[in-house]
């Protein structure tokens, strides 16, 4: 990856950079870990190893002993826990802490019995039972040579296997940087979070489901022993018991609760802090075309219209099927978030991080109502199918649920919609509701329901809802949520002679990276830029589209004829992008531009990059053309096409970047 990035967003890199022995130690003790007795089981080492495989494929781990670390790390810690087995044999079932984990010791001693040595192998792949295998093959009585043979073969194919999608992974972010480095910021950040969010939703259900039957009777306990909140948590859980009652009770106790937790959270300075701030910062930071646009797909399926519709049409279907308690729980899930929000925004009234984005005095900020309503409805919709599923297929339809819920959240950060002490303030608000609503459901008897038919049913009704709200309003909330990155133009007195400065100096592709230098500066209508590129053979840059994708999959394909990837400045694609071959030196030259903030007395100024352009491949696959760092050749070249139209040149201050072959030097045209 070229490009530059900013320290507090690639802060990861600079640590690798700066302690490479302590980087060393870590993707050995994440290896280790990960195969460590029952250690191994709570930490979440394949998404860390995966994670290393992508820093590799962008040039910031050393692939040979990245593996051989993995591998280390992977032989030692299988290694000890074959010790512990083998030193202690059954005796560890009664030490702690590894007493706790009776049901992996035995899911192990049954998979050991089944496949015998070859389970070592085996079981290294196999998530569940990856860190019990090995003290299972000790406890077995399995011969140190014969398990320290497959030990060390079984993990020298086991590191490469998992470090493998995180080098395709990397090797796709490199691909993306080449339009942004804020697009590869986002989506790995995002592809990290849905990996913890899998691991942390499948740890939660692993220890709640088999202790729900204990939690329970330990609730009823509780409550029969306490005369205030006993008889309201009482008839919430207990079967025989109408849950009305309790469910009124925590409803207005959740609306209190509410407000108190948002003004001890404002004496505190928690909302519209500094945290707040730098999120806020960090999501518009992060803003390019391409995602906006998925961003605000997303964040529709939290309006209203959606959320309405999906929910009358679950609702007719569950009526239909004549399934009154669980329409009706539904009902008072969507009912009550809404209730919640609104009487939390008028209430408070706090202002949104960008006033524009919504005009009407009653569309307040605290707390999201597209957080709280996505949770309640997306969320109880989970625990209704849940209900009538088994217990291992549970965890996909969580963490979908989860996945949704958490992209529709994360798109009013996006967008700046939302504070993020509104957003966590909204998922928490709906995460309690449907928390009480859910055990009051799954305890109260109702009809069984067709799993196949209410998944599909869901998923049409969420579809269908999507699909017409996106129809008939996506170009108006499009409009509503981009429109904040216009700017107002400026008037440039002396452009020639000092206003020059003014203008930004770099791409901003993140804050403050200096890796793509504004090394052109043209004063002229687009068209008129246009038209003078053209008189000296520029052309209009191959854009990338359906029909010209496959002209990068052979790499015979003449570079020039190749489709270029758009860059990104200020949350914005540039508005002309035009290519020019030198048939004599064989080279390809790109020049881009971008409206700045400014105009002199007659004309608009263009911020303009011109660099050269080289072939590069994705895994043999695909060759696509990237913009170098070298900024003095073409301007050489421009300055002999333009020499009749320059009106200066002037210099700026280097960049401490030995990589950018820049002279400082700016092209003014006029």
């Amino acid at each position: 990856m070229e490009a530059a990035i900013h320290p507090q967003l690639a802060w990861t890199i600079d640590w690798i950079n700066q302690y490479p022995i302590t980087t060393s130690i870590l993707i050995f003790g994440t290896a280790f870990l990960e195969s460590m007795f029952v250690i191994g089981t709570l930490v979440p080492g394949a998404i860390l190893i995966i994670s290393f495989g992508a820093l590799i494929a962008l040039g910031h781990l050393d692939m040979t002993s990245t593996i051989l670390l993995c591998i280390a790390g992977a032989v030692t810690g299988d290694g000890l826990s074959y010790w512990l087995g083998y030193h202690y044999k059954r005796q560890i079932k009664k030490i702690w802490p590894f007493k706790h984990f009776s049901k992996q010791l035995q899911a192990g001693e049954k998979f050991f019995e089944q496949h015998g040595g070859k389970s070592v192998a085996m079981g290294r792949f196999v998530g569940p039972i990856r860190a019990v295998i090995p003290t299972i093959a000790g406890m077995m009585g399995m011969s140190p040579m014969r398990f320290t043979i497959i030990n060390v073969l079984s993990a020298i194919a086991w590191a490469p296997a998992y470090l493998l999608p995180g080098f395709v992974f990397g090797a796709s972010l490199e691909l993306a940087s080449e339009v942004a480095i804020r697009l590869v910021v986002l989506v790995f950040g995002i592809i990290i979070f849905i990996l913890i969010l899998h691991w942390l939703i499948r740890k939660i259900l692993t220890f709640i489901q088999p202790r729900a039957s204990a939690i329970n009777h330990s609730t009823l306990l509780w409550a029969r022993r306490h005369k205030i909140l006993g008889p309201a948590v009482q008839s919430l859980v207990d079967p025989r018991q109408p849950e009305s009652p309790a469910l009124l009770f925590f409803a207005f106790f959740l609306i209190i609760s509410g407000t108190v937790f948002f003004y001890i959270s404002s004496s505190l300075s928690l909302h519209g802090s500094l945290l707040d701030q730098r999120i806020y910062g960090l999501m518009q930071s992060l803003r390019t075309p391409w995602v906006d646009q998925f961003m605000v797909w997303a964040t529709m399926l939290g309006d209203v219209f959606v959320v309405t519709s999906t929910s009358l049409i679950v609702i007719t279907w569950l009526l239909i099927k004549r399934n009154i308690p669980a329409a009706l729980h539904f009902g008072a899930a969507i009912l009550f978030g809404a209730i919640l929000t609104r009487i939390l925004k008028v209430s408070l009234q706090i202002s949104r991080p960008d006033t524009s984005l919504f005009t009407e005095a009653s569309f307040y900020s605290f707390p999201s109502s597209h957080s709280t309503m996505a949770m309640v409805a997306y969320g109880f919709l989970a625990i209704i199918i849940c209900r009538e599923i088994s217990p291992a297929r549970r965890l996909f339809i969580y963490v979908s649920a989860g996945i949704l819920i958490c992209m529709i959240a994360l798109s009013r950060l996006y967008l700046g919609a939302h504070w993020f002490s509104d957003v966590i303030g909204g998922l928490s608000l709906g995460l309690i509701w449907i928390t009480l609503l859910g055990i009051a459901y799954r305890q109260h008897h109702s009809t069984p329901l067709p799993a196949k038919t209410l998944i599909t049913t869901c998923i049409l009704a969420i579809i269908l809802s999507a699909g017409l709200h996106s129809q008939l309003h996506f170009d108006r909330e499009f409009n509503r949520y981009t429109h904040n990155s216009t700017q107002q133009i400026k008037l440039l007195n002396n452009w020639l002679e000092q206003d020059w400065k003014k203008l930004e100096p770099y791409r901003n592709d993140l804050a403050h990276s200096s890796a793509y230098p504004f090394n052109v500066q043209w004063a002229d209508s687009l068209e008129q830029i246009e038209k003078k590129l053209q008189l000296h053979s520029w052309q209009a840059a191959p854009r990338l589209n359906p029909a010209n994708i496959m002209k990068w999959l052979s790499n015979q394909t003449p570079l020039k004829e190749r489709p270029i990837l758009p860059h990104v400045h200020n949350d914005k694609h540039e508005s002309l992008a035009m290519t020019y071959f030198d048939k004599k030196q064989n080279k390809y030259w790109v020049i881009r531009f971008w409206q700045s903030r400014y105009k002199t007395k007659t004309k608009p100024v263009w911020l303009g990059e011109i660099a050269p352009m080289q072939s590069k491949s994705f895994l043999g696959v695909l060759h696509y053309p990237v913009t170098q760092q070298i900024f003095t050749e073409p301007l050489e070249l421009l300055t002999q096409q333009l020499s009749d139209q320059i009106q200066k040149i002037e210099s700026r201050i280097m960049p401490n970047d030995k990589k950018i072959k820049w002279n400082g030097k700016v092209l003014l045209i006029k």
